[in-house]
């Protein structure tokens, strides 16, 4: 106990010489001794970015100013248009649009193209958050480009990537909980907003009709594959047609 309480002035001190010193740092694990704090230096890591298109120097930049939408903005820009970043692309998506709130622009179609091209441009790049975003701002039935087929599409796109990432987690769900493919859908709607596809499906097993929910896009005459819980709780994964990429023949 002793040691550590030595520690802490050694550690303000050292904060106040980088204050004075006019460096920006960012301080982590501040009740640990000092041999555990990691001081972060913003200007080495914005030099990084531009230099170099660093990725994690750039993740690092955003996560400390992330409450702040339009921070760092032209530092977006540089890993968009300069290094191909599709997280970036959102952040030039958010930052713009905290822009036009900010002062008060009034967001026509015109307004919101360059923002929107962004929000393409990070899908190319493979963006789940730009897919995301796209599902939801074409789910939005108050909004004038308003179109299911183009919410249903980035959806799936972002859902894929979601699959990629956690395979093997579905795998093991898939292996552990058992499977069966014989729902058929036979009524679908879709719920704005969210990009969820409700459905009425016929149970072949049980002679009945029940009702589903997907997150991913449903049609008329799609198999469903059913995961059962312990629990007798079913939960619809998606579409059989995807099936081969949740847990491969």
């Amino acid at each position: 106990m002793k040691k550590q309480s030595n520690l802490k002035p050694q550690r303000n001190i050292l904060i106040v010489i980088m204050m004075l010193l006019g460096i920006r740092t960012y301080s982590y694990a501040s009740d640990y001794p000092l041999d555990s704090v990691i001081v972060v230096n913003e200007d080495s890591l914005k030099t990084s970015i531009i230099k170099n298109g660093d990725e994690n120097s750039y993740d690092d930049l955003i996560s400390f100013n992330y409450d702040y939408d339009d921070t760092d903005l032209d530092y977006s820009l540089i890993m968009a248009n300069n290094y191909h970043n599709g997280r970036a692309c959102y952040f030039v998506y958010k930052g713009i649009m905290h822009l036009y709130k900010k002062y008060n622009v009034m967001v026509d179609s015109m307004t919101y193209s360059l923002p929107f091209s962004y929000l393409e441009k990070g899908v190319s790049y493979n963006s789940k958050e730009c897919m995301d975003e796209l599902a939801r701002l074409y789910s939005d039935s108050t909004q004038l480009f308003f179109d299911r087929r183009k919410a249903s599409k980035y959806t799936m796109m972002s859902y894929e990537i979601e699959l990629k990432e956690t395979l093997g987690e579905y795998i093991d769900l898939l292996m552990e909980k058992g499977v069966y493919a014989n729902a058929r859908v036979k009524h679908c709607g879709y719920d704005k907003f969210r990009s969820i596809y409700l459905g009425t499906y016929f149970d072949e097993e049980s002679g009945q009709r029940e009702l589903l929910e997907s997150d991913v896009p449903l049609n008329v005459g799609d198999t469903i594959p059913i995961i059962y819980y312990r629990d007798s709780v079913n939960y619809v994964s998606c579409p059989v047609k995807y099936m081969n990429i949740l847990c491969p023949r």
